[in-house]
């Protein structure tokens, strides 16, 4: 029996060295999935660590955007009423040119008549020259005929003075 007895108590040595030896391989493996999970941990919180510098970059640039997207739309006001300013000033110079072709109408119509007015002063007083110079003539004749007239009166004075 005491056979039996040492062979269980070496069997059971020998069961203890083998759980010894799979309990260290175990706490080896432990340690190592321990070192990957550690691992995967700081892995995973440079992930989260750029995940959230990523998540505020695009919280700044979505803020950038939105006040981008509000200054384009005061642009867009000011831009129409810009428009909005252009089409009056466009009436307007439609209407002054409307005015300008008006006036320039009423400026021909009045240079034909100064030219037509202005023809026909020339005309009169081509008629006022004429005139002038035939007085001129008929003032020569007129005064000389008042002098042959007084001469002739002169001479028929001495003849009726004259003894006959």
């Amino acid at each position: 029996m005491q056979q039996s007895t040492y062979l269980e108590l070496h069997i059971l040595r020998l069961q203890h060295a083998c759980t010894n030896d799979v309990l260290a391989t175990a706490r080896a493996g432990l340690n190592s999935i321990r070192g990957d999970v550690d691992t995967l941990q700081r892995m995973h919180q440079t992930k989260c660590d750029e995940l959230l510098s990523t998540r505020e970059k695009l919280d700044h640039m979505h803020r950038e955007y939105t006040s981008a997207c509000a200054g384009i739309g005061e642009w867009n006001e000011e831009l129409g009423s810009v428009h909005g300013e252009l089409a009056d000033t466009a009436e307007l110079l439609q209407l002054t040119h409307e005015q300008l072709n008006i006036l320039h109408g009423q400026y021909s119509y009045k240079c034909d008549i100064l030219e037509s007015t202005a023809s026909e002063l020339a005309t009169a007083r081509d008629e006022c020259v004429d005139l002038y110079k035939q007085l001129r003539d008929y003032s020569e004749k007129y005064e000389s005929a008042i002098r042959i007239t007084e001469e002739l009166r002169r001479e028929y004075d001495n003849l009726r003075q004259q003894p006959t």
